[in-house]
């Protein structure tokens, strides 16, 4: 029985030191040094090469690196269980980043940094509170929304289905998006991505604005169309963006995206699992398949999360 570590670009090395300190027993194959695929049962990936789970005869589990599972999704063998990682830090990283991108575009931030550049002394008057709406409500979202809920912002929440969570409005399918939309200051995106919120950020999305928001996208790149979010600034739709994901990354040089001057850009670093917690995670998700035990953050294939 082996583990196998399929994560191009990143440190699989030193994942698999993390995992042997918890069991020196564990049996690990880090790709694409893979010498007996037969035995492996329990894949670890970010980004796998297409069709290399096809590899694995014997392949039980998958687990994703991150909270994200889009592109496996397609890629898991039929029968094969896909788990995703949702760590205790992966949420209150989360909460930080989206209060810190609220904040700094209250208090001007930018504006301030522009004018000590120029040596320019120029108090400027902030916003305070303000409504606040997540799309995404799954562990992030309600981090986020319980990090919010004392600070003085009015919550909304939209997602698929109906959730009811406590301090706040929520709303949920189509047909209720444009309720959501009515009256934002601030708009967050946290939803996974799927064949229904591939692209939902585009032109027709934002003309449901009620007023001018700020948005904060730290979903995934390809529920924003970048072209439509630049005529949306440009109309005054949008006060400004924050953005953390975008649908090529990273973020080529030649993007318009980088020189807009109400765009703040971050290289997708809102929320990252610990190496620590994160094999701890896999060595639990693993132990359970080992003694057929359940297993933690199942993803549903046909929802894709």
């Amino acid at each position: 029985m082996s583990l196998a570590i399929i994560m191009p670009g990143r440190n699989g090395e030193g994942l698999a030191e993390r995992l042997k300190a918890l069991d020196g027993g564990l049996d690990i194959q880090i790709w694409p040094d893979i010498e007996r695929p037969e035995a492996v049962e329990f894949a670890l990936c970010w980004q796998p090469p297409q069709g290399v789970l096809g590899d694995f005869p014997a392949l039980k589990v998958v687990q994703s690196l991150g909270a994200g599972v889009d592109g496996l999704t397609e890629a898991i063998p039929l029968g094969v269980t896909l788990c995703r990682t949702v760590s205790p830090s992966l949420k209150t990283d989360m909460r930080d980043y989206v209060l810190l991108a609220i904040l700094a575009e209250q208090r001007q931030w930018d504006a301030m940094a522009a004018d000590q550049a120029q040596g320019h002394w120029q108090p400027r008057h902030y916003r305070r509170g303000g409504v606040v709406g997540i799309m995404g409500l799954g562990e992030l979202g309600q981090a986020v929304a319980a990090g919010l809920a004392g600070l003085g912002f009015q919550l909304k929440g939209w997602s698929r289905t109906l959730k009811r969570l406590p301090a706040m409005e929520t709303f949920h399918g189509p047909e209720q998006l444009e309720d959501f939309l009515a009256d934002l200051d601030y708009l967050i995106c946290l939803l996974p991505l799927t064949d229904q919120t591939r692209g939902l950020m585009d032109s027709g999305f934002f003309a449901k604005l009620g007023k001018p928001c700020y948005l904060i996208q730290a979903g995934r790149g390809p529920q924003l169309v970048e072209a439509d979010l630049r005529s949306a600034l440009d109309q005054g739709l949008l006060r400004g963006a924050c953005l953390d994901v975008f649908d090529v990354e990273p973020l080529p040089p030649s993007s318009p995206l980088w020189q807009h001057p109400r765009v703040r850009i971050t290289p997708h670093c809102a929320s990252v699992t610990s190496g620590k917690e994160l094999a701890k995670a896999v060595y639990h998700n693993y132990l359970a398949m080992c003694q057929g035990l359940a297993l933690d953050q199942v993803v549903d294939p046909e929802q894709g999360y």
